[in-house]
């Protein structure tokens, strides 16, 4: 029996009964009011939206620790960056030296999910509390190379610009013979970063 079926042949048994009144139909009436308003009821659930999970932690609960640095602009960081340094980093005004930085823990994630800026990094948390300094950035790459993403795709760390207050991204490359170049965009960037290239996303420990 499907499950037409069996919603026909209670409604027939419903009817036989009324008519051969072996039930009040004023209590039928009451009893199928419940049953039409829990139906309604489910009908208006409002759709509960699944949050899409674009990064996993690659290291798990192994510490990726970065010392204290001083006052470093990626700008600046040529021998680090030998490869070529993106020169939106001065169009923009992220030329200037940031404050040094305390020794802090960071962890390391790989995409799995295709998406934007705002959605990757919103998945993880408050944007204020996922920027690195510029010194955190070059400390990564000097102190933490081979965790960088390789094979031409980028490990990305956000960055924020503080007069005018305002989000960028630093993506980093691994170039031939183990050079290092560093590009950089705005956070507003609507373009979606395919899962495929297993891109790597650097953030504080939460």
């Amino acid at each position: 029996m499907n499950k037409f079926e069996k919603i026909f042949r209670l409604w027939a048994t419903i009817g036989k009964l009324l008519v051969d009144e072996v039930r009040d139909p004023e209590k039928v009436a009451e009893a199928l009011e419940v049953v039409v308003s829990a139906l309604q009821a489910i009908v208006n659930q409002p759709v509960v939206a699944v949050a899409k999970k674009y990064l996993r932690n690659l290291y798990g609960q192994t510490r990726v620790m970065l010392g204290a640095t001083g006052r470093v602009t990626i700008t600046e960081s040529v021998e680090v960056f030998a490869a070529g340094i993106d020169s939106d980093f001065v169009s923009w005004g992220l030329n200037t030296p940031s404050r040094s930085s305390l020794a802090t823990t960071v962890t390391v994630h790989e995409q799995v999910e295709d998406g934007t800026f705002a959605e990757i990094y919103g998945s993880v948390g408050d944007l204020n509390r996922l920027w690195l300094t510029q010194s955190h950035v070059v400390a990564f790459c000097k102190q933490h190379r081979n965790k960088l993403r390789t094979e031409g795709y980028a490990t990305f760390f956000l960055l924020l610009k503080k007069e005018p207050e305002e989000f960028f991204v630093a993506y980093v490359y691994v170039r031939g013979g183990g050079r290092l170049s560093v590009g950089v965009s705005g956070f507003s960037f609507d373009g979606v970063w395919g899962a495929e290239c297993r891109g790597r996303f650097v953030v504080p420990q939460l």
